[in-house]
């Protein structure tokens, strides 16, 4: 399958997951006072919906996140087509009159909240598209979306439940339950 860029939309729903978490959670995406947020090249970036001064700490906002997850597939597209003009809206994906990527992003809240299993999709499809140039897995875009998954992860209902360590009588009690 080839690589292509994907719709606004798309990115709009990786912001909105990053902001909010999914919908079926067990517990809060976030705690009070806590941001989302990766360290990347030894720095700090955080997701917040303004913009406030934090020592040591990159402040994203909603438009800059989508604005990294828009600019990292972009070059991966164009890494992997670099005969297709991104300037004149060429690459795979939107046709020209949606291509949102021309211009700065501006998040728009998709007024959903995607799933546990949806957002495992969303940031699978996102990295299917924006790993094919060489920098990808360094990228901070990248980084964002294995925080996303590991977040998720911890919130597969069921999953606080579980044993961390299993021994035999987690064993027996799961096979009784089972």
């Amino acid at each position: 399958m080839s690589a292509w860029v994907p719709m606004k939309e798309h990115i709009d729903l990786l912001v909105q997951v990053a902001l909010v978490g999914p919908r079926d959670i067990e517990d809060p995406w976030l705690y009070p006072g806590e941001a989302f947020g990766v360290y990347h090249d030894d720095k700090r970036f955080e997701l917040h919906t303004i913009d406030f001064p934090k020592v040591g700490v990159e402040v994203l906002t909603p438009d800059a996140l989508g604005q990294l997850f828009t600019e990292e597939v972009v070059e991966s597209v164009s890494f992997r087509y670099p005969s297709d003009d991104v300037s004149k809206g060429e690459l795979p994906g939107p046709i020209l009159e949606y291509a949102y990527y021309l211009k700065p992003y501006t998040w728009t809240d998709p007024r959903y909240r995607p799933t546990i299993a949806e957002t495992f999709k969303l940031t699978a499809c996102y990295g299917y598209q924006a790993c094919e140039h060489p920098e990808w897995e360094k990228s901070l875009a990248h980084g964002f979306c294995i925080a996303i998954d590991d977040r998720c992860k911890s919130r597969i209902p069921g999953y606080n439940a579980a044993p961390w360590g299993w021994d035999a009588d987690d064993l027996a009690h799961a096979r009784a339950n089972a």
